[in-house]
């Protein structure tokens, strides 16, 4: 919640409540696993591809910004969390990348910061050429990002950024479009502080920067999807170097993501979606409940067992 936020800064108002379906959902145990069929511009080329959105609910260390143990730390050091981590896969020719992205968003206002802002995200990419992470550690109007990388020239210390507050990230913008956690999206083209994706400034060879991004929402309508017919409205983001993205958001609770398209030929098209605990289905086996969100069972073969 953005535009909301803004208002009750200026009035003075306590930020209003979560809706009230919120933890219902978010609460139960389970994440909800996306999958989708992508296009990944490359290289000049574009490439076939899949994605697995990962969204669920966590306690998290503001002290030490990872997930937190039980019993491990102190009331006042837990923050609730909404959690997304993006899995995307892609070829280039001979070899093939792999990109996870992981954003952690808070629940609840505090520590100067609104509803839906990030405590942390994580990125990562590897190809046959090696592999890359950054880190962002966000706090109130705050970025502090570092960055490895097999490439010698992108190597440095840590570097700072002052941003305005409330703000839009890159790497949230999947969760943040379906608004969990409020309303904000404006129906008037509106300019937010912004600090762009990894996989952006990465894939770009662009130094990151504070910029702005302009957001409004657009009028529903019915879409064809592979969960079958949905009512659902556009999200449309420009960027000020010209980069335009239409998010397409189920209109009913809670608001799936069902693809989004740019106009420099990038986009993801769902194919399935499910709620499961997916951290336990880690047995043989196991690999058939890919089905429940779109994914083939047999993508990963098995090999023979091992005979002790």
């Amino acid at each position: 919640m953005i535009v909301a936020l803004l208002a009750c800064a200026a009035a003075g108002t306590p930020e209003p409540p979560l809706p009230e379906a919120f933890w219902p959902t978010w609460g139960d145990g389970n994440a909800e696993l996306s999958s989708y069929d992508v296009v990944q511009p490359r290289y000049g080329e574009a490439r076939a591809g899949s994605m697995v959105n990962i969204v669920v609910t966590e306690d998290f260390s503001h002290r030490e910004r990872v997930k937190a143990d039980p019993g491990e730390h102190p009331e006042n050091d837990i923050r609730k969390v909404l959690k997304l981590n993006s899995h995307r896969q892609f070829q280039t020719g001979l070899y093939p990348y792999s990109v996870l992205t992981s954003a952690f968003l808070r629940v609840e206002p505090g520590d100067g910061q609104a509803r839906g802002q990030p405590l942390k995200i994580a990125f990562s990419a590897q190809e046959w050429c090696g592999m890359v992470y950054d880190e962002m550690i966000v706090d109130a109007g705050r970025i502090k990002l570092t960055a490895h990388t097999y490439f010698d020239s992108d190597n440095g210390p840590p570097q700072s950024f002052n941003i305005g507050a409330p703000a839009l990230f890159g790497d949230a913008m999947m969760v943040a479009v379906r608004e969990l956690t409020g309303s904000w999206i404006p129906s008037e083209p509106t300019a937010f502080p912004y600090f762009p994706s990894s996989i952006a400034t990465r894939f770009g060879h662009r130094a990151p920067e504070v910029t702005t991004l302009t957001v409004h929402r657009g009028p529903g309508t019915s879409r064809d999807t592979a969960l079958g017919g949905l009512e659902a409205h556009p999200v449309h983001t420009a960027t000020v170097d010209g980069v335009t993205t239409t998010y397409w958001v189920e209109e009913a609770w809670p608001h799936r993501l069902l693809g989004y398209e740019t106009n420099d030929g990038e986009s993801a098209t769902l194919r399935g979606v499910s709620r499961l605990p997916y951290w336990q289905l880690n047995h043989p086996g196991d690999e058939a409940r890919r089905a429940d969100f779109g994914l083939d069972p047999s993508a990963f073969p098995l090999p023979s067992p091992v005979n002790p």
